[in-house]
């Protein structure tokens, strides 16, 4: 028995309909540009205190808790979009901070974090404080002045490395206050853009050359060899 034209045609339109529904389903979410101003949130993995090994939760995945909290303001460290110079975290050190500033600056286990690359905090990128320093079993020397550098296109973050940049160490101890200095500059990669532009601009002007050369080439052709060609044909008849 025939299915109905009509039925095959609605069960092609619903399984279309599934099918893009199920693409929507899987669709990333759109990246939101930042604002100048905009909060920027940093979190970093959480690890554990006497190995600095990763802590996971229920589904696999690696647990992320916001960075220290800054005395100056009362909340954790934040970046504002676009908003370059140097500010300041001034961090207590318990036991707990102070035996992970200790993995850190051993370099047992790295200061890895995230942060938002998009206005809708959908989106991060990660962010590693590199800690210069040495461990000693009474304290850790610690050099707590970094350099920030964000690179960004069309106001999304794409990029940032945050690395010790001082001369100079501060001693730490369990209950010291860990003073952060950082020195944040932003790169937007505006000159990307223009460097696409200027290849485009460059291929047009290579095809358009190489069409030309080859109608002025065609030209010759007919003009040199093709008269020559129809000479040599009369020429031959009245032989």
């Amino acid at each position: 028995m025939r299915i109905p034209l009509i039925f095959a045609f609605i069960g092609a339109c619903l399984g279309n309909s599934a099918i893009q529904g199920d693409e929507q389903d899987i669709l990333p979410v759109p990246i939101v540009p930042f604002a100048k101003g905009d909060v920027m949130y940093v979190e970093c993995i959480k690890r554990q205190i006497d190995n600095g090994e990763h802590l996971f939760g229920p589904n696999g995945e690696i647990l992320y808790e916001p960075f220290a909290t800054c005395q100056e303001t009362g909340r954790p460290l934040e970046f504002h979009y676009g908003v370059g110079g140097r500010q300041q975290c001034t961090i207590k050190l318990d036991d707990r901070a102070y035996h992970m500033l200790q993995l850190y600056v051993h370099q047992d286990a790295p200061l890895t974090c995230k942060i938002s690359s998009s206005a809708n905090y959908k989106d991060t990128i990660p962010i590693v404080f590199t800690l210069r320093g040495r461990v000693q079993e009474s304290h850790v020397d610690v050099d707590s002045h970094l350099n920030v550098v964000f690179h960004s296109i069309d106001n999304v973050p794409v990029a940032v490395g945050a690395y010790a940049r001082g001369a100079e160490t501060s001693r730490m101890m369990i209950n010291s206050e860990l003073k952060m200095i950082f020195d944040v500059t932003w790169m937007p990669l505006t000159h990307i853009t223009d460097t696409v532009s200027a290849t485009n601009k460059m291929s047009v002007l290579i095809i358009a050359s190489v069409a030309v050369t080859a109608v002025i080439c065609l030209a010759v052709i007919k003009k040199c060899l093709l008269p020559s060609k129809v000479k040599l044909d009369e020429e031959s008849k009245f032989e």
